[in-house]
C-alpha cells in the first residue's frame, strides 16, 4: 500500500515516520477527500491509535507523517500465544471502539497495520493501530493494485463483499480475522484468486482452531459470523469474552466447581490435594445421592457469578496495566537531565518556603516580646533581623519557584508530546 521512511522534522527536532501511498491521483475530489480523512485521523486522540502530524500531496502522491515508534514490530506471520493475543486484543479493542464512538471506521484492520512494542521481559508493552481512517479514502485507487486487493480481501467482512457499507461490525470481523491469524499462524481463508477469496469470505466456514487455541474457537467464531447482527456488540465485548476463555482454558487447577457440583470431586478433595474422592467412582451412599439434584442450576449460577466477577476483574486489570504502560511510555519522553532539574528545584522551592515561614514565625514572636517589654519594635535587633530574613526568603522563594514552574512546564510539554 505504500512505503514508510524515517525522517527528521527540522523545525521540531524530532524523528517522524513518513508514509508515501503507493498510488495517487490529481483529481480535485480525491485530494479533498484525502485531506478530510487525514484531518479526521489527526483528530483521534488515543494511545492505541497512531498520531498523525501532517499530510499533503506531492506530484500526485499522497503522504502523511506520523509518530515514530522505535522497536515496534508486526506480528504478521507469527504464531502468538493466547495470553499475548489477549493482551494485544485488549489494547486494540479499546482503540477501535473509541474511533467508532467518534464516527470513524478503519476498514483495513490487519496484522500489517498493527505495531507491537515489547518490554525487556518480552511481554506486550504497547499496541498501536496504524492507518486509521486514511486508508478508506484510497479504496477506489488501491483497487488497481493486485497486492493491495489480496491483502485487504483476506480480512474483508462478508457484508462488504456483497456490497454493504463499512461499519463497526465489519471492523470487528477484520479484527477477528487478525486474531485467528495470530492464533493459527495462517489467514482465515486461502485461495488462488481474489474472486475465490472473496467467495470464501462470503460463504465458506472457517477451519476450527486447534491445539492451545482450541477452547477459543467458539469466541472467535462468533466474531466471524457471516451475519453482522450475530457478532458482539462492540470490539471490547469480543475482547472480554476472549479474555474469559483464555483464563478459563489456562486455569491453574485440574478441577472446577462444575466438577464439584456434579459430584466428580467433593469439596474436601478440592480443598486438599485436588485428588478425586470416592464420589468420582460413584460410591456415594444412597442417602447422599439426592444432593446431585439441582447441580445444573448450581453450575449455571456459579458460572454466571464467575463471569461477572471475572469480567470486572479483567476490565480493572486491563485499565491498570494500560495506565502503567502509558505512564512509563510518557515518562521516558522526559530527558533524565530535566527530571533531575525538576526534582532539585522542587526541593529547593520547598526548603525556601519552609525558611520563609520560619522567619515570619520567629519575627512575629520577637515582635510580641518587644511590645510586651514596651520597646520600640522597629528598633529591636531581633525583629529587624527576622524581617530581613523574611525579605530574603521571599526573594529566594520567588527565584526558585519561578524556575521550578518553568521546569514543570517543560516536563508537561515533553509528557504530552507524541
Amino acid at each position: 500500500m505504500g512505503q514508510v521512511f524515517l525522517v527528521e522534522n527540522d523545525r521540531l527536532q524530532r524523528l517522524e515516520a513518513m508514509k508515501l501511498m503507493a498510488v495517487g491521483s490529481t483529481d480535485a475530489q480525491f485530494l479533498r477527500r484525502f485531506a478530510t480523512e487525514a484531518r479526521t485521523a489527526a483528530g483521534l486522540d488515543h494511545p492505541g491509535i497512531i498520531t498523525v502530524y501532517d499530510y499533503g500531496v506531492t506530484r500526485g502522491v499522497p503522504w502523511y507523517t506520523m509518530r515514530y515508534i522505535p522497536d515496534a514490530v508486526s506480528l504478521d506471520g507469527s504464531v502468538v500465544e493466547p495470553r499475548d493475543v489477549m493482551n494485544v486484543l485488549g489494547e486494540l479493542s479499546e482503540a477501535i471502539d473509541y474511533a467508532h464512538s467518534m464516527g470513524v471506521v478503519h476498514r483495513d484492520i490487519k496484522p500489517a497495520n498493527i505495531a507491537v512494542s515489547t518490554a525487556t521481559d518480552g511481554s506486550i508493552a504497547r499496541v498501536t493501530l496504524l492507518d486509521f481512517g486514511i486508508s478508506r479514502v484510497l479504496d477506489e485507487t488501491r483497487m488497481t493494485s493486485a497486492d493491495a486487493v489480496v491483502g485487504s480481501a483476506a480480512y474483508l467482512a462478508p457484508e462488504l463483499v456483497q456490497g454493504g457499507q463499512p461499519s463497526a461490525a465489519s471492523d470487528q470481523y477484520a479484527l477477528a480475522c487478525t486474531v485467528y491469524q495470530y492464533l493459527s499462524g495462517a489467514p482465515l481463508f486461502r485461495a488462488d484468486s481474489v474472486a475465490a477469496l472473496l467467495y470464501a469470505q462470503a460463504h465458506a466456514d472457517p477451519r476450527p482452531l486447534t491445539g492451545a487455541a482450541g477452547p477459543l474457537d467458539t469466541v472467535v467464531r462468533r466474531a466471524l459470523s457471516k451475519d453482522p447482527t450475530h457478532r458482539y456488540e462492540t470490539c471490547t465485548a469480543f475482547s472480554d469474552a476472549f479474555a474469559g476463555a483464555v483464563l478459563a482454558s489456562q486455569a491453574p487447577t485440574e478441577f472446577n466447581c462444575a466438577q464439584v457440583a456434579r459430584g466428580a470431586i467433593t469439596p474436601e478433595g478440592a480443598a486438599g490435594t485436588g485428588a478425586p474422592s470416592a464420589a468420582a467412582d460413584g460410591q456415594l451412599e444412597p442417602a447422599k445421592q439426592p444432593a446431585a439434584v439441582g447441580s445444573s442450576a448450581i453450575q449455571d449460577a456459579w458460572r454466571s457469578g464467575s463471569n461477572i466477577i471475572g469480567g470486572i476483574g479483567r476490565s480493572a486489570s486491563r485499565n491498570v496495566e494500560r495506565d502503567l504502560r502509558d505512564f512509563r511510555s510518557r515518562a521516558v519522553r522526559v530527558p533524565e537531565r530535566l527530571w533531575w532539574r525538576f526534582t532539585l528545584l522542587l526541593v529547593a522551592t520547598c526548603l525556601s518556603m519552609w525558611g520563609l515561614v520560619a522567619a515570619v514565625l520567629f519575627g512575629a514572636d520577637a515582635y510580641g516580646q518587644a511590645v510586651e517589654a514596651g520597646r520600640r519594635w522597629w528598633l529591636d535587633t531581633e525583629v529587624v533581623l527576622q524581617g530581613i530574613a523574611a525579605l530574603v526568603g521571599v526573594i529566594v522563594l520567588a527565584f526558585f519557584a519561578t524556575r521550578f514552574l518553568r521546569a514543570a512546564r517543560e516536563v508537561r510539554s515533553n509528557w504530552k508530546r507524541d
